[in-house]
């Protein structure tokens, strides 16, 4: 009896150790995922302060925790920040990181998220980082026919004139091809 509890004791102990040691091994390839990411999809720089892994704040999925994330802009909105995140944490299903075809993200968070809007004296916004895709350049561009009076506006405006500040919690899982 005391050579089972002994066993377990051990298992156990090894059990936690892997969940301590197995997200450093993780940490470089994360890191290139997101850089990787946003190279492909931003005009702009994206600066990462810091990150911590962990198994045991989302377990069985691996909390990914990025820290004074900042985006800044390129060309003429050089050195001007168009987003800053102070905690950026997210939820990854951790065979999903394994697999390396899809990441499967169960839970993000944004918390006390500034955006600063700011549109140059020829009208360009500098929260328009997003590259285009090829298709996307050589389909024709027609401007939209006038909504009928009566109807609600849709999409986002942006007030450029302040800064806004937010905390964002998304639940639902979110899927990225790698």
């Amino acid at each position: 009896m005391k050579k089972v509890f002994i066993t377990l004791g051990v298992l156990i102990l090894v059990v936690i150790t892997a969940l301590m040691v197995i997200p450093t091994f993780f940490k470089g390839d994360i890191l290139q995922i997101i850089e990787k990411q946003s190279a492909k999809y931003i005009n702009a720089k994206l600066k990462i302060g810091d990150m911590n892994l962990s198994m045991f704040i989302s377990f069985p999925n691996l909390n990914v925790a990025l820290k004074e994330v900042m985006i800044t802009g390129q060309d003429e909105f050089a050195g001007d920040t168009v987003v800053y995140i102070p905690l950026f944490e997210a939820s990854v299903n951790l065979k999903s990181l394994i697999a390396g075809d899809e990441l499967i993200v169960n839970q993000l968070l944004l918390k006390n998220c500034r955006i600063a809007p700011t549109v140059n004296s020829e009208g360009k916004a500098n929260w328009d980082i997003l590259l285009s895709s090829d298709s996307q350049t050589s389909a024709t561009t027609e401007t939209p026919p006038d909504e009928p009076k009566g109807k609600a506006e849709r999409g986002l405006r942006l007030n450029s004139s302040l800064p806004m500040i937010f905390s964002i919690r998304l639940m639902p899982a979110l899927q990225i091809s790698i």
